[in-house]
């Protein structure tokens, strides 16, 4: 089966699942955000990654992340893949178009915007924790 056969339409666009973390163990992420969200699946809220997946030049959202090293900028998922966070905190169309399609999949009600906590963690571990 092709990843084009595994699409699924949705909100006018397409989707497809992310490879196996044993294929795919880790992912370059830039133009990334941090949203922390609940739904009724998990019994407390979950933190995720969204932005641009360089290697695949597509948006993705990964699964819930259960550790950040902020010196290495690695977040660690639930899954066990890792998510290597490239440059600044941004923005990316096609990022938040699965991010929206992601939440309505699986049922996010409430969404917080943890992306400015991170990227403070983040510089804090570069400048040796004396700001920029």
């Amino acid at each position: 089966m092709s990843r084009s056969d595994r699409a699924v339409r949705v909100l006018g666009g397409y989707l497809w699942p992310i490879e196996s973390v044993v294929d795919r163990p880790e992912v370059p992420l830039s133009r990334w955000r941090l949203y922390e969200i609940s739904a009724a699946w998990s019994g407390a809220p979950t933190l995720h990654l969204v932005g641009w997946a360089n290697e695949t030049a597509q948006g993705q959202v990964s699964s819930p992340v259960h550790h950040v090293d902020p010196a290495s900028r690695l977040c660690v998922t639930r899954s066990g893949r890792r998510y290597r966070l490239i440059g600044q905190p941004g923005h990316c169309d096609d990022a938040g178009f699965v991010w929206g399609a992601w939440k309505q999949l699986n049922g996010a009600q409430q969404e917080r915007d943890l992306t400015d906590v991170l990227w403070l963690l983040l510089e804090g571990a570069t400048t040796g924790g004396h700001g920029a």
